[in-house]
C-alpha cells in the first residue's frame, strides 16, 4: 500500500495551529497531485516465504542487493509470509531470506526489467541459520500476476539495433499489434520528428510516453514526446498495449516507458558518432545522365560517463549518470519545378523561340511568338487596359486594333506577314524593350533582389531539381542522480535539456513548393523528474514524486525579406 503518512509532520516538530493545518493540506494535496503525475515506472517483486510445511514464515528477512552499485533494501514479511519491494531500479539483483530456525536461502542473479511486476517466493528448509542455500534465478520468468500485454527493449539491443537515423519512435514501433507510418527521412527530434505510430488501431494522440515514470508528452503534438532522449542514454524501453494495470491510466492506447540509465559502483564512460551521407548512395541514372542526389547529411555524436559519486566510501549510496549528445540534419528534397529560363529574366527569348519560317521564295519570315494584343478603349472583350495600352506606348511599340470581325484573335503561330494586324511585341533581336521588365519580378527573380530571388535558377532545361537542404541542430544534456539514504529511503532524479532548432525551407503547414518564405522552428525542451521512496512499515510505504516538462516553441520567419 502507498501512502503519505501523517507522522511525517510531527517528526519536523511542528506546531499546528488552524492557519497551519490548512496549509499542511495544501501541501499534502499537491504532494499527491504530484505523485499522481510521476507514476511508479521501475520494478516490483512480489513473494510469499513458507516453511517446508507451506505454512507462512512472518517477519523473515529478505534482503534485495542490486549487483551492479552493491546497495541493498531491506524488507520484512508480514503475517502472511508475504513481502513486496516497489520502486527498485532494473537490473540484476540477488535476494536473500534469513529467519531464526531456518537454513538461509539466496537466489542469485535475478533480472529485473521496467515495469516488472516479479515474483521470487522462498520455501525455507529447517537448519541453523549459518547455513546457506544458494539458487540461481530462472533466466526466463513467467509473468502470473498481471495480464498486460507488453514488449521490452533492453539497454545492450537498443546499443545494437540498425535504427535508421537513430529515431527514438522506431523503438515504439517494435512492438506487437504497431502499426507505423513513419517517415524514417525525419530527424530524431520530439515535436518536428515523425511520432506515426498506432496500436491494436488506436489513434496515435491517444498514446502517452513517459521518461523515470514521469509524463513526457507534447500535448499539443498529437502523440509525440517533449523531448527525444537520446537512445543511448535509455536503459530500457517498454511498451504496454493492452490489459495494463491503472498506475498506468493516462492514456487508452499504447504507454510507451521509458528509464534512463543510471550510475553503477564501477566507472563506464563511452563515446559514439553516427554518419550518413549522399556520398555513400548509389546514384539513379536515366537514358542521358545522372539524376541529381538530394543533400543528405546525418551526423549524431555524444558520449557519457557513469559512476559512483562517493568514489572513496567502501559502499557507495550516490551514483550520476551524463549524457551528451548532438544531432545535425541536412536533408534534401528532389522535388521538381518548373521555373523561367534564367535567360527570360532580362527579356532574352532568342533561344527558346522557334527557327524563323520561310516564304515560298526561301526568305527568312521573322517569327515573333508574342504580339501585342488588341487595344481597344475601356479593355473590353478581354482586350487590354488604357493603363497597359499606355505602357506599350511608352515602350516604342504601336498597339494593334481589332481586325475586321471586331474581335482579337491572337495566335502565337501566326506571323506578322499573315496576320498584319498584330505587330511584333519585340525587335529582331527577340528582346523584350526593358521599360517592359516588371521591377517588381526582377526582385522575385534576382538572387541578391530584395526579395533574394525566390525562385531556384534552372539546372536541367527550365527545371529545377533538388530541394531546400534546410539544417536541423540538436544540442541534449542529461544527468541523473540515484542517491540511497538507507536501505529504508532512498531518492532519484533526473534533468532534460534539450535544445531544437529546425529550418524549413517553405513555410510551415501551407502547399507551396517554391521557397516563398522560410520557418525557423525553435523548440528547448525540458523535463525533470525527482522520485522519492519510504519503507514506513512492511506494509506502509511513502512515495513522492515530482514531474516537471515542457517545450517553449517559437516559431519565426526566415530570411528572405529583409
Amino acid at each position: 500500500m502507498k501512502s503519505l503518512s501523517p507522522t511525517h509532520a510531527g517528526s519536523f516538530g511542528l506546531s499546528l495551529n488552524k492557519l497551519d493545518l490548512r496549509l499542511v493540506l495544501l501541501l499534502g494535496a499537491l504532494l499527491l497531485l504530484f505523485a499522481a503525475q510521476g507514476l511508479c515506472q521501475e520494478a516490483t517483486i512480489v513473494g510469499t516465504v513458507t516453511d517446508p510445511s507451506g505454512a507462512a514464515v512472518a517477519n523473515a528477512k529478505v534482503t534485495l542487493t542490486n549487483v551492479d552499485t552493491g546497495v541493498s533494501k531491506a524488507y520484512t514479511t508480514n503475517d502472511s509470509g508475504q513481502y513486496t519491494a516497489v520502486d527498485i531500479h532494473i537490473g540484476h539483483y540477488d535476494i536473500k531470506v534469513e529467519t531464526g530456525g531456518f537454513k538461509t536461502e539466496e537466489r542469485k542473479g535475478m533480472t529485473l526489467q521496467v515495469g516488472d511486476r516479479a515474483r521470487a517466493d522462498f520455501q525455507l528448509a529447517v537448519g541453523g541459520s549459518s547455513e546457506t542455500v544458494t539458487v540461481e534465478a530462472n533466466t526466463i520468468a513467467v509473468q502470473s500476476d498481471t495480464g498486460e500485454v507488453s514488449n521490452v527493449i533492453t539497454g545492450d539491443q537498443i546499443a545494437n539495433l540498425s535504427i535508421n537515423g537513430r529515431g527514438i519512435y522506431q523503438l515504439a514501433a517494435l512492438a506487437p499489434g504497431a502499426s507505423s507510418q513513419i517517415d524514417v527521412t525525419a530527424p530524431n527530434t520530439p515535436v518536428g520528428g515523425s511520432a506515426s505510430v498506432e496500436y491494436n488501431g488506436l489513434r496515435q494522440n491517444h498514446n502517452i510516453y513517459l521518461l523515470d515514470g514521469g509524463e513526457n508528452d507534447d500535448r499539443g503534438g498529437a502523440g509525440g514526446m517533449s523531448i527525444a532522449p537520446s537512445a543511448d542514454a535509455i536503459a530500457e524501453f517498454r511498451t504496454l498495449t493492452s490489459n495494463y494495470s491503472a498506475d498506468y491510466g493516462l492514456s487508452s492506447a499504447g504507454t510507451n516507458v521509458l528509464v534512463l540509465k543510471s550510475g553503477t559502483k564501477d566507472y563506464h564512460a563511452a563515446a559514439w558518432e553516427f554518419n550518413r551521407n549522399d556520398a555513400f548512395d548509389a546514384r539513379t541514372y536515366n537514358n542521358r545522365a545522372p539524376k541529381p542526389v538530394a543533400e543528405l547529411r546525418q551526423n549524431t555524436f555524444g558520449f557519457n560517463v557513469g559512476g559512483p559519486v562517493d568514489f572513496w566510501a567502501k559502499e557507495h549510496k550516490t551514483f550520476f549518470f551524463y549524457n551528451m549528445e548532438w544531432r545535425k540534419y541536412i536533408n534534401g528534397a528532389t522535388l521538381q519545378q518548373t521555373v523561367p529560363y534564367t535567360d527570360w529574366y532580362t527579356g532574352d527569348f532568342a533561344n527558346q523561340l522557334p527557327a524563323d519560317a520561310k516564304d515560298s521564295a526561301g526568305a527568312a519570315i521573322p517569327f515573333s511568338g508574342l504580339h501585342t494584343p488588341c487595344w481597344v478603349s475601356g479593355g473590353a472583350n478581354n482586350q487590354v487596359s488604357d493603363a497597359i495600352a499606355a505602357q506599350f506606348q511608352a515602350a516604342g511599340l504601336t498597339m494593334s486594333t481589332p481586325d475586321a470581325s471586331g474581335g482579337c484573335s491572337a495566335n502565337s503561330k501566326v506571323t506578322v506577314a499573315n496576320n498584319p494586324t498584330f505587330q511584333p511585341l519585340y525587335d529582331a533581336t527577340k528582346m523584350l524593350p526593358s521599360t517592359l521588365l516588371s521591377a517588381n519580378g526582377q526582385a522575385l527573380l534576382t538572387a541578391g533582389g530584395k526579395y533574394g530571388g525566390i525562385f531556384p535558377a534552372p539546372n536541367t532545361g527550365n527545371q529545377f531539381i533538388g530541394g531546400n537542404n534546410s539544417p536541423t541542430n540538436l544540442r541534449e544534456e542529461i544527468i541523473r542522480v540515484d542517491h540511497n539514504f538507507s536501505s529504508k529511503f532512498s531518492v532519484f532524479g533526473h534533468f532534460v535539456d534539450e535544445s531544437v532548432g529546425q529550418t524549413f525551407g517553405t513555410s510551415l503547414w501551407n502547399t507551396s513548393n517554391t521557397p516563398v518564405q522560410g520557418t525557423f522552428f525553435g523548440n528547448p525542451s525540458y523535463s525533470g523528474v525527482v522520485h522519492t521512496t519510504y519503507a514506513i512499515s512492511p506494509t506502509l510505504l511513502n512515495e513522492v514524486a515530482f514531474n516537471y516538462n515542457g517545450n517553449r516553441i517559437n516559431i519565426t520567419p526566415t530570411g528572405l525579406i529583409s
